[in-house]
């Protein structure tokens, strides 16, 4: 499934970020890299990242995802990383406020979708409604953080973690049920197989 390739982008997306920013894991691995090209990798780990997570869950719950909203998801990535690419560091950090703005009001967007997803009963939406919940309220503290609003440390990159367990219990689900179904089908066949012969 699709699903699963956008989320392994998605991982690594936040994988790099992860090793960019906070405790900069990155510059201890190449010290002599210029700060305006770690600034440009922060960015590019950052914001595309919303968008693998608005296809991933859009190849989850394609029914109850607006095709038009992933489309404005789609070009406002497309045009924070043309900025990123060909604009310096003071351009874009003068921008950020109206990049995190985007961010929180993509989430938002996910989440009414998710509702609507759960309230449809969809396979496995309220699992997915959390983990993305836990995702946005960590996206809201990093916000802050960065800010220094509050006093706290980067959670993104865990609730990542529990974005993946959720995935992993969703993925089981959907594999018990496959297989129940395998199941329920062949017993069918050999019904009808031994009917057949019985006529016969």
């Amino acid at each position: 499934e699709k699903s699963y390739f956008y989320f392994a982008i998605l991982c690594m997306l936040v994988g790099v970020q992860t090793l960019i920013s906070g405790e900069r894991y990155f510059v201890r691995l190449l010290p002599n890299i210029q700060w305006e090209v770690m600034y440009k990798l922060d960015y590019f780990s950052t914001y595309p990242a919303v968008y693998f997570f608005a296809m991933f869950l859009k190849e989850l719950f394609e029914k109850d995802f607006s095709i038009y909203i992933i489309r404005t998801v789609q070009i406002f990535v497309v045009l924070i990383s043309i900025i990123v690419l060909f604009g310096n560091s003071l351009l874009y950090s003068t921008l950020n406020p109206y990049f995190e703005i985007f961010i929180i009001t993509s989430f938002i967007f996910f989440l009414v979708s998710l509702l609507l997803a759960t309230y449809r009963k969809r396979e496995g939406a309220n699992l997915l409604l959390i983990a993305t919940v836990g995702v946005f309220l960590a996206i809201l503290n990093d916000i802050l953080y960065g800010r220094n609003i509050i006093n706290t440390f980067i959670l993104v990159p865990y609730s990542i973690l529990l974005l993946f367990v959720a995935q992993s219990f969703l993925l089981s689900i959907r594999y018990s049920k496959a297989f129940s179904n395998i199941e329920s089908l062949r017993s069918e066949l050999e019904r009808s197989n031994r009917s057949l012969e019985a006529k016969v």
